[in-house]
């Protein structure tokens, strides 16, 4: 996460930033906090049990301090720390254009489907499948309606604004914003950075 704070607190196209994580985990994100970006972080929010949970929470936080509805919000991944200026800034720009972006990569490799994780299904046109990352960026008021009409949980707050029936934009991505979630992801992303 220090990364990924570091890397995202540098960037001049925010006004504030905010951090969400469970509460288990707010005295060593302050602590954080206090050594890298002291100047930079307006609050340190509760997060819930699930990813939804806790962007539902941070949205609620946002309202409660009337946030504008027209503003800009882009929802990141503490685990993606190779996050480019580039990939934000097109987010920014194709959310105020058209309320929604995600950021996403072409999948290179086939794909298929399922049903019980021992057979293969029915294969998806690789053409037309995409891989999303984050930062996933919207009007405020677009993703807290979609979160407030949708309480199941989910992956990915892109979905909830196209439940809707709202537009979402694609902003390419790249490997270099990879999740970081097994032990040969983060030798990936140092060899990377090397």
């Amino acid at each position: 996460m220090a990364e990924t704070l570091l890397n995202i607190s540098s960037m001049p196209c925010f006004d504030d930033l905010y951090i969400v994580t469970l509460e288990d985990y707010i005295d060593q994100t302050n602590e954080l906090i206090d050594t890298y970006v002291p100047q930079r972080i307006k609050a340190v929010i509760p997060g819930g049990e699930t990813r939804h949970e806790s962007v539902q929470n941070a949205l609620d936080y946002l309202e409660a301090i009337e946030e504008d509805p027209d503003s800009i919000i882009a929802i990141f991944d503490g685990d993606r720390p190779g996050v480019s200026t580039q990939i934000v800034e097109e987010n920014f720009l194709l959310a105020e254009k058209s309320g929604a972006s995600v950021t996403a990569i072409k999948a290179t490799d086939s794909i298929f489907l399922s049903e019980d994780g021992i057979v293969a299904d029915s294969y998806l046109d690789r053409n037309n499948v995409y891989l999303a990352q984050t930062p996933q960026t919207f009007a405020f008021h677009i993703i807290l309606e979609a979160y407030r009409n949708n309480e199941e949980s989910t992956t990915d707050d892109a979905s909830l604004v196209r439940m809707l029936g709202y537009p979402v934009e694609i902003v390419l991505g790249n490997h270099d914003n990879d999740k970081i979630t097994y032990p040969e992801d983060l030798i990936k992303y140092l060899s990377i950075r090397r």
